[in-house]
C-alpha cells in the first residue's frame, strides 16, 4: 500500500487521539520514534511481524502512536459526520446539521485526514461519543 502524507493525520492529532482513548491496535500505519529523536511513518504490520527487530509489546509503548488513514477515521466517526473538499487545499469535516446552519462543530484542515481527526478529537474530548 502506497501512502501519501495527506492520508494520515499529523503526529500531534494522532497523539491527541491516543490520549482520548482511540484504540492503538488496528491501524495500518503508525508514527514511530526514530533513534535521532524524530518521528517516521511505518507500517504497523512490519512491527507486529517483528521484521524491524521489534516485539509486539512495543506497540503499546511511548515510542509508537497509531496513524489512522482517512478510511479508518471515517469508520470511527458517527454516521452523521461527513467530510468534503472545499478548495484544492481545504477540507472540512462537519455534521449534517451544521451543513445547513454552519454553526460550530465544523473543522477545516489542509487535508481530509486532519479534518476528520480534528472532528474525532473534538467529539471524544467533549464526551459526545466514546472510543
Amino acid at each position: 500500500m502506497r501512502l501519501t502524507r495527506r492520508q494520515v493525520p499529523i503526529l500531534d492529532l494522532c497523539e491527541r487521539l491516543k490520549a482520548a482513548g482511540v484504540s492503538q491496535r488496528e491501524t495500518y500505519w503508525v508514527w514511530q520514534k526514530d533513534p535521532f529523536g524524530g518521528w517516521i511513518l511505518t507500517q504497523n504490520k512490519l512491527l507486529q511481524q517483528g521484521l524491524m527487530g521489534e516485539t509486539k509489546d512495543i506497540k503499546y509503548s511511548k515510542f509508537l502512536v497509531d496513524a489512522p488513514t482517512v478510511a479508518e477515521l471515517g469508520k470511527m466517526l458517527p454516521e452523521y459526520v461527513f467530510s468534503m473538499r472545499r478548495s484544492p487545499n481545504k477540507y472540512v469535516c462537519m455534521d449534517y446539521m451544521n451543513y445547513r446552519t454552519v454553526d460550530f462543530g465544523s473543522f477545516v484542515a489542509s487535508n481530509e485526514a486532519d479534518a476528520r481527526a480534528k472532528m474525532l478529537v473534538y467529539l471524544l474530548e467533549k464526551r459526545l461519543m466514546t472510543p
